[in-house]
């Protein structure tokens, strides 16, 4: 059982995960980017426990962590967090090399802004869209197999699939969770209703 008050169950955790992503994409603190990433993949890597504990299934723990593993996502996590947190990884091997510093291009939204509209001006419109697009500090999330996630696909792919596992085992959740997903990419746009 959680100490803090408002996270007392998986869907909780699950809500400030979606809100750490959220903090990753308007971070512009190289600084507190790496804090974000993090944060986030420590509440990512968490919510195996939660989930286990919380469906009681503890006899099947190995082979639910097998299954998530299979996930580049969650692997990304789980790395980035035990290799944080105990300054290096000694009880496995890990499948992440290395996540370096980089930038990207994002789209910069106000608030006052109908943004379904303007992403789609945006996508068909070469002109505007490079008008928008500002260069953010991001990441690249470099695998021992040679695969790369950016950061925005790290952290939309890992609450995706979290998502996902809650529908599937009727985990409790807000099912407005999906539209506080603000981390919006680009090359996400034509996959949003």
């Amino acid at each position: 059982m959680s100490l803090i008050n408002s996270i007392k169950e998986p869907g909780d955790l699950l809500k400030k995960l979606i809100r750490d992503g959220n903090l990753i994409n308007f971070e512009e603190d190289p600084e507190k980017l790496s804090d974000l990433i993090f944060n986030f993949s420590v509440t990512c890597h968490s919510l195996r426990d939660w989930c286990i504990k919380y469906q009681g299934k503890e006899s099947v723990q190995e082979q639910l962590n097998t299954a998530w593993n299979e996930e580049k996502s969650l692997q990304a996590a789980k790395d980035i967090a035990n290799s944080t947190k105990h300054f290096g990884i000694t009880r496995y091997t890990p499948t992440v090399d290395t996540a370096d510093a980089s930038t990207a291009q994002s789209v910069e939204f106000r608030s006052n802004q109908n943004v379904p509209e303007l992403m789609e001006r945006v996508k068909s419109d070469q002109e505007l869209s490079t008008s928008l697009e500002t260069t953010v500090p991001s990441y690249q999330i470099k695998f021992v197999d040679g695969d790369v996630l950016a950061l925005w696909e790290f952290v939309s792919k890992a609450i995706r699939c979290w998502l996902s596992y809650f529908d599937s085992n009727g985990i409790p959740r807000d099912m407005k969770l999906s539209q506080s997903l603000i981390y919006i990419h680009q090359s996400e746009w034509e996959n949003l209703a």
